[in-house]
């Protein structure tokens, strides 16, 4: 938000501005010898040392504004064209992604690859004839409308260009080479198709095996993980409390105002708005055609060929597209009105004394809080007929998943590629009672501030002995579950290696249906009968020869199973390579896979060439736990 606060605050700042101007000024011959090997400023410490040169802090910020205005723009042109949401189209926005960055910008550099508006234009012109046929004006300013209030076309397109050169330095640096047995097991891993028989061993049905632990155990077991954060995937536990925040958001249903809006349009008004729009539907034109203004010279325009699309033929879409605009417009002054005469003003009381809080407790450490009580915005939901909704206080992982706000994206535009909630809201400089725009894939709007943000703690032992104790007996429990699945898979290998029974000791023995180790695409595939299956599992459920019995853990190691092949489905050499087969398919898929991890290697060749040590971590993402899991 630094551009909206310039804009509250854009008469004291610029004569901020002036007077330090002055003062340069005066202090231009002196200033650079008290700077020159003096500290380097809290706002500006060196983040990494590359080909000999410090980067700093602020260039990293500026590097992470530019690439946040090609992101976004670049999430309205695909959800407009393609209707796909694409948060961060040209890469991510932590110090580590930022440093690989400028590495890469090293790289396009030594290729002499362009980086001015020109060239984002030539992008933008390929790119969205592979989605949809032509780049046209309207498109532009479609993409560009949530940044038009602070960013010229030009200033897009430079960001563009800047991001685009480093993907083509990358692409045109790093390939992999792939064989016909590479493809076939890519081909192998998403069509054979195994089912399995499985009995289940909880851990905590033996935990009442397992004696309470003394004094000192838990004591000691709490000082081993009272600084590591819960993880339902680790096999270990955490008892540090991660950081919360409670947001109070305001709701406008888009899609339902955009439904009456549609309903109402008269044929005069969309008549109208084709005529105005549509140089942006054009005939599609083969090869073979002739030239659109062939018969430009003919004065009665008779023999000129229909250019564009008819009328009747794009109506709905006419109608759809301009409702869904009245929509935005009506909704964007709505929450413009809000933000400007209740939201912003509450947001400059509060900050200013938050700041006189700090400067206080500089002078006196019992300096009391002061400061201002909540704005009720119930009051405010009412008199605009909005929504309202105040969240619990909610972790990382909680916020993702909390209600719809949970998977709307920064910005008005529906499916605008914007970051998620959550992320906004967890970023370090996010702002207490600083409000902010989401929108949902369904076209809901929120207007949104956090009141509330606490910080990650250790809880004493009292606070959390209840969960050290269960957590401790469970450790303790783990060997008696793996010898019980473990006793019985030898029993099963004894018998020929088939689990025959369908209950046995009183619990059911699962089927789980035909499944491949990969989904088409390649990613792994869904587990939905194990609990937080891990690579551990995934290896010893995909590794099974016939008539053998496997033992592995889920990820956390809360369940050992016992794990039996039912029926092998193979995969077909000939149907890969036969003459109607798709080879061509997966050997397109392999490639991209492989260059994938091609392109990751020769990264961390391109660091080193860098002066990057190979243990590098930027010291913002040093507690990676902390930063990913809510603290």
């Amino acid at each position: 938000m630094p551009l909206a606060v310039f804009r509250r605050h854009q008469k004291k700042m610029l004569a901020t501005f002036a007077i330090l101007a002055m003062v340069g000024f005066v202090l231009s011959d002196t200033l650079p010898k008290l700077l020159n090997g003096g500290p380097r400023g809290p706002e500006n410490v060196t983040v990494a040392t590359l080909y000999g040169k410090r980067v700093d802090r602020v260039k990293l910020d500026e590097m992470r504004q530019r690439r946040k205005i090609a992101n976004q723009f670049m999430g309205g042109l695909i959800g407009f064209t393609a209707r796909q949401s694409v948060p961060n189209f040209f890469g991510g926005y932590t110090s580590r992604e930022l440093i690989d960055a400028l590495i890469l910008e090293h790289q396009a550099d030594g290729l002499g690859l362009p980086h001015d508006p020109a060239y984002a234009r030539a992008y933008l012109n390929d790119f969205v004839q592979r989605i949809r046929g032509k780049m046209t004006r309207e498109l532009f300013e479609i993409s560009m409308s949530p940044l038009a209030q602070d960013f010229s076309g030009d200033q897009v397109l430079q960001a563009i260009a800047e991001e685009a050169r480093i993907n083509q330095a990358r692409d045109i640096s790093s390939f992999a080479l792939v064989t016909p047995l590479d493809v076939f097991d890519s081909y192998r891993d998403q069509t054979e198709a195994l089912s399995f028989r499985v009995l289940d061993f909880p851990v905590e049905k033996y935990v009442d095996k397992v004696n309470e632990p003394s004094a000192n155990q838990v004591s000691d077991f709490y000082d081993k993980y009272k600084e590591t954060l819960p993880d339902p995937v680790r096999d270990t536990p955490g008892f540090k409390i991660p950081r919360e925040i409670r947001v109070e958001y305001l709701t406008f249903d888009g899609e339902k105002l955009a439904k009456d809006f549609k309903e109402k349009f008269t044929e005069d008004e969309l008549k109208s708005y084709y005529e105005s729009r549509k140089q942006d539907f054009p005939i599609p034109r083969g090869l073979g055609d002739l030239p659109t203004n062939v018969f430009a010279e003919d004065p009665t325009a008779k023999l000129t060929p229909q250019l564009y699309q008819p009328f009747d033929q794009i109506r709905e879409l006419l109608a759809t597209t301009l409702s869904e605009e009245r929509a935005q417009t009506e909704i964007a002054a709505k929450f413009e009105t809000i933000k400007n005469e209740i939201l912003l003003p509450f947001s400059d009381k509060y900050a200013e004394a938050a700041d006189d809080l700090v400067e206080a407790r500089k002078l006196n450490k019992n300096a009391p809080a002061n400061l201002p009580s909540l704005n009720d915005l119930s009051v405010v939901a009412e008199k605009n007929g909005l929504s309202h909704e105040t969240s619990p206080l909610m972790s990382r992982s909680e916020a993702d998943n909390y209600g719809r706000i949970g998977a709307a994206e920064i910005g008005l535009a529906r499916l605008g590629g914007g970051k998620r909630f959550a992320d906004e809201f967890f970023e370090a400089k996010s702002q207490l009672m600083e409000p902010y725009e989401f929108t949902d894939v369904e076209g809901r709007r929120f207007l949104a501030r956090k009141i509330e943000d606490q910080p990650p703690r250790v809880p004493t032992l009292d606070e959390v002995r209840k969960e050290v104790i269960t957590a401790w007996k469970l450790e303790q429990a783990r060997p008696s579950a793996l010898k019980a699945a473990e006793d019985f898979a030898a029993v099963v290998r004894q018998d020929g290696g088939r689990i025959k029974e369908d209950i046995i000791d009183g619990r059911a023995v699962v089927n789980v249906s035909p499944t491949t180790k990969l989904q088409p695409g390649g990613s792994s595939s869904i587990l939905p009968d194990f609990v937080l299956p891990g690579d551990e599992l995934r290896s010893a459920l995909f590794g099974l020869d016939d008539d053998q019995v496997a033992v592995a853990a889920n990820a956390p190691k809360t369940i050992y199973y016992a794990i039996a092949l039912d029926r092998r489905n193979p995969a077909s050499m000939l149907t890969l390579f036969g003459p109607n087969g798709p080879y061509s398919i997966y050997q397109n898929e392999t490639t991209r896979d492989f260059n994938r991890k091609q392109d990751e290697i020769w990264l961390k060749g391109m660091r080193a060439a860098a002066g990057l040590p190979v243990d590098w971590v930027p010291d913002d993402e040093k507690d990676r736990d902390s930063s990913r899991r809510g603290g």
